[in-house]
C-alpha cells in the first residue's frame, strides 16, 4: 500500500517539508480519513520517495510506502485526505525469543563468553528490533512462571546481549 503526499502544506509553496517526512521513516503512524475518523489504521512507514515527472525530473510530491499493522477500521480511499500522526513511543511494543543451548554465541566452534562482575559468563544475542533498549528478563527451563532478571549489554537499540552462568533454554522476552 502507499500514498502520495504534497511536500508543501496548502497555499504554502516556500517552506518543503520533505526534511520532516524523511524522519518518519521506519515508524508507526495513525493513518485518518479526515472528513471520517471512524476511517482510520496503523501502518508502518517502509519508505519516502520522490515522484518523477515523465522526464526523469523531481516533482513537488512524494510516494509513501506503507505496511499495514493489522489495527484499524475501513480502507483507504483515493482522492481522499488523510493526517497521519507518529503513532506510539515504544512502550507498547515487546517480542520474545524462545532460545537452547545451541543458541549461544560461538565463534571457532568455541562458546563466546564476556566476564562480568569477574566471571566468564556465555550469551544469547538476542536481535529484538524494538528500536528501543527494552526490559530484558528470562523465564529458563525448569522454573516455569519463574521470571529472572539476567545481566545484559545493549548493543544497539535493536541487539542487546543476554549473560547466563552456563548454557540453558528458556525464553527471553523484551519489553
Amino acid at each position: 500500500t502507499s500514498i502520495k503526499v504534497s511536500k508543501y502544506t496548502k497555499g504554502d509553496v516556500t517552506n518543503s517539508k520533505e526534511n520532516i517526512l524523511l524522519n518518519f521513516v521506519g515508524k508507526d503512524i495513525l493513518l485518518v480519513d479526515t472528513s471520517n475518523q471512524n476511517n482510520h489504521a496503523i501502518y508502518n512507514i517502509d519508505s519516502i520517495a520522490v515522484v518523477n515527472d515523465g522526464d526523469g525530473n523531481a516533482t513537488d510530491n512524494y510516494t509513501i510506502s506503507l505496511i499495514y499493522q493489522n489495527k484499524g477500521n475501513g480502507s483507504l480511499v483515493a482522492d481522499k485526505h488523510y493526517a497521519f500522526v507518529v503513532f506510539g513511543g515504544g512502550a507498547d511494543k515487546n517480542t520474545e525469543l524462545t532460545f537452547t543451548s545451541s543458541s549461544f554465541a560461538t565463534g571457532n566452534g568455541s562458546l563466546l563468553t564476556d566476564t562480568i562482575s569477574g566471571s566468564a559468563m556465555p550469551y544469547v544475542i538476542f536481535n529484538h528490533n524494538l528500536n528501543k533498549k527494552p526490559s530484558i528478563s528470562v523465564e529458563q527451563e525448569g522454573s516455569p512462571g519463574q521470571v529472572a532478571m539476567m545481566p545484559v549489554k545493549y548493543i544497539n537499540n535493536n541487539t542487546v546481549r543476554v549473560y547466563f552462568t552456563g548454557t540453558t533454554s528458556g525464553v527471553i522476552y523484551a519489553n
